[in-house]
């Protein structure tokens, strides 16, 4: 059943690829004056967009605090609830 489904979704995206035009503007862009300044420009943008945020330590108690956590209390420990910043 799994294979199926994953099939199913695989040739959907596959047919809605091949339904959308292809974007020549976009193509055009790049040969040009401002595509050849975003050529220059990106490895600065890069350097500075590469910036990792602070990490936080939360503690269990501190994840229970927010609308969602019941669900986060346990999830403590992982790396994805390092991120969590309380209730909104």
């Amino acid at each position: 059943m799994a294979f199926a489904i994953s099939m199913g979704c695989f040739f959907n995206r596959v047919s809605t690829l091949i339904a959308c035009p292809p974007e020549m503007k976009f193509g055009r862009m790049a040969n040009r004056p401002v595509g050849r300044l975003m050529g220059l420009v990106m490895p600065v943008l890069r350097k500075f967009a590469h910036r990792k945020p602070a990490a936080a330590t939360l503690e269990p108690t501190a994840l229970t605090g927010g609308r969602f956590g019941v669900v986060l209390a346990p999830l403590a420990g992982l790396p994805g609830a390092k991120g969590y910043e309380g209730g909104s």
